[in-house]
């Protein structure tokens, strides 16, 4: 994975490491889609992909 601010250890996994401190609002370029973070996720939190089904993706 290319993005910064998020690592996926493996293409098949089902979370994402944010890599730094992302606040609300963000953009999140994320598996070909943009997810608008809805609040501000802490550097080393783990993102769950079902959390993306409660975002307002773009």
């Amino acid at each position: 994975m290319n993005n910064q601010s998020v690592i996926k250890i493996h293409p098949m996994d089902n979370v994402a490491i944010a890599l730094s401190d992302l606040p609300q609002g963000f953009l999140l370029p994320l598996d070909g889609k943009e997810i608008t973070l809805q609040q501000q996720v802490l550097s080393g939190i783990r993102l769950p992909s079902q959390l993306f089904l409660k975002m307002h993706i773009s």
